[in-house]
């Protein structure tokens, strides 16, 4: 059974008490895998019961979020990295998420997290998103600067998962044209070139954001020249 399938069936809860004891002692010492099943359980957790069967089929090639340098120097991924911007958050300014956060004058995760994601502290930032509770009226708004931090953080694989599920909650369709750039990015960095390429070209021959149409045939462009 390969790592792959080894870490579905692990969350899946379906291994053999001897197969789940060696795997339990393998991601001891691979840290990457112990990082990628613990990731795996904090999407879960904040996606919801409705998701979850769903998710765990998209989950295939979990191992493989901890992407090599080799494959990070992609053509595709570069291009992917130098069109990324993370998604701008204006909603409170940087002094007074500072002074929230730094005060301890408020609780709420989402306003730490955005604090940290203004901040480019990346990892921070998802652990506080992770933490958003699926009924809060930001929820949506939460999981389109989760996907921004995945990518930002190297994990475009925990993007892809969370920027496809954000496509159906209905509370995110005024984020959509976002939604649907940054997962084209994220698919490019995740070396699934086929569907990021769709997705682009989708976006470029039917987005009513000039905005998004520009950039997408634009990095169509840069790709067919590779």
């Amino acid at each position: 059974m390969n790592k792959q399938t080894l870490i579905k069936q692990y969350i899946k809860n379906k291994l053999s008490p001897k197969q789940k004891k060696e795997f339990e002692e393998q991601m001891q010492s691979d840290l990457e895998l112990k990082q990628a099943v613990n990731d795996y359980w904090l999407i879960d957790k904040i996606l919801s019961t409705a998701h979850q069967i769903e998710l765990l089929e998209e989950l295939e090639n979990i191992a493989t979020l901890e992407l090599s340098e080799d494959t990070l120097a992609a053509k595709e991924n570069q291009l992917a990295t130098q069109f990324f911007t993370p998604f701008k958050s204006d909603m409170l300014t940087q002094e007074m998420l500072a002074r929230s956060v730094q005060e301890q004058a408020s609780n709420d995760s989402f306003t730490k997290a955005i604090y940290h994601y203004n901040n480019a502290e990346y990892d921070k930032a998802i652990a506080c998103f992770l933490k958003v509770k699926a009924k809060a009226n930001y929820y949506a708004s939460s999981l389109l600067y989760l996907g921004n931090a995945y990518i930002a953080a190297k994990k475009p694989i925990m993007a892809v998962t969370v920027f496809e599920q954000l496509l159906d909650i209905k509370a995110a369709l005024i984020f959509k044209e976002v939604i649907e750039w940054y997962l084209a990015l994220a698919l490019l960095v995740a070396t699934e070139q086929s569907k990021a390429k769709a997705l682009l070209n989708d976006i470029a021959a039917n987005s009513t954001d000039r905005y998004y149409r520009k950039k997408a045939t634009k990095l169509l462009s840069q790709l067919a020249n590779k």
